[in-house]
């Protein structure tokens, strides 16, 4: 049976790493719903900055469906062969809700948590992205923005596991760890 490890967070919460690192140890297929929305962003002649791509993945989500991209999602993991997929960037209600319609218990959501908005700024500053040159004024305005048009809070608290990431690396090694011992099945893939 098909195993999905997704998760999902605020910009500078780690998810990324966090989804590399679990796709690493569980040698996972990895997919990045913002790949997804990129591709079909420059497919339609999108820009790629951050405001663009946020724009366009709306438009589509309202003239398709509100799980668009899960779906796609979704048909990407049925026709890629793999045992483990890991899947960065679940944002919201209706997509955890696709996703466990699709797969049930073998769907497993992480929400990567940061309690200090400076780790989280620091991170976002240190990535040298151009779209990440923000203050942290900016930063707490794009969380609103994040959480009026995504409502994360509720995918976050839909999540099987919540992890602070704000340690060193062997804090989420253990967090692993933690998470095998709880799904017993999943040491299969380790």
């Amino acid at each position: 049976m098909t195993w999905i490890i997704a998760t999902t967070g605020m910009i500078g919460s780690g998810k990324d790493a966090v989804a590399d690192l679990l796709a690493d140890q569980f040698s996972a297929v990895k997919i990045n719903i913002s790949d997804i929305v990129r591709k079909e962003a420059i497919a339609a002649g999108v820009s790629l900055d951050r405001s663009s791509l946020t724009d366009f993945s709306t438009a589509q989500l309202e003239r398709f469906s509100a799980t668009y991209f899960v779906d796609k999602a979704i048909s990407d993991i049925e026709n890629t062969p793999g045992a483990v997929f890991l899947i960065s960037g679940i944002r919201t209600r209706d997509d955890v809700v696709q996703m466990r319609a699709r797969f049930g218990n073998h769907f497993v959501l992480i929400a990567i948590e940061v309690s200090n908005d400076a780790i989280r700024f620091r991170r976002i500053r240190d990535r040298g992205d151009s779209d990440d040159r923000i203050t942290d004024r900016e930063l707490a305005k794009n969380d609103a923005i994040q959480e009026c048009r995504y409502m994360i809070s509720e995918t976050v608290n839909m999540s099987d596991f919540r992890w602070e990431n704000s340690g060193p690396l062997s804090d989420l090694h253990q967090l692993i760890r933690e998470m095998s011992l709880a799904i017993p099945e999943l040491t299969d893939y380790l």
